[in-house]
């Protein structure tokens, strides 16, 4: 059932990426992404809201694997990023959250020029 759960959060996160991404080309002719900026802001949003629910008890296991790891975990990994930093950072593990966060840039936009001359 949990699989379910996360599967079709997941499928609605994408879908809605997707939406968001086809309404900016329809509407905004600009060299920006600003779809993509958006939804990883929206993303850390939604994951900042889910978050303070669960240390609030007002959201349970199932709400958690829906919301969180479905549907903004496939709307934007840029979202757990983000909110594994915070915790990092909220366990006083400051250097453990920029390491993460520059480490997460640079190795990622690295793994791309590679994998882009590679295949």
């Amino acid at each position: 059932m949990e699989f379910i759960l996360v599967g079709v959060g997941g499928f609605l996160g994408a879908i809605s990426r997707f939406s968001l991404n086809v309404l900016e080309k329809k509407f905004i002719s600009h060299p920006f992404p600003i779809a993509t900026l958006l939804i990883n802001v929206l993303g850390c949003f939604i994951a900042g809201i889910i978050i303070s629910k669960i240390q609030t008890f007002q959201i349970n296991r199932t709400g958690i694997l829906f919301l969180l790891v479905g549907f903004t975990g496939s709307f934007t990994t840029f979202s757990t990023l983000m909110v594994d930093s915070v915790q990092l950072m909220k366990t006083g593990n400051n250097i453990g959250a920029m390491a993460n966060l520059l480490l997460s840039l640079t190795l990622g936009s690295s793994a791309v020029l590679l994998g882009m001359k590679t295949f």
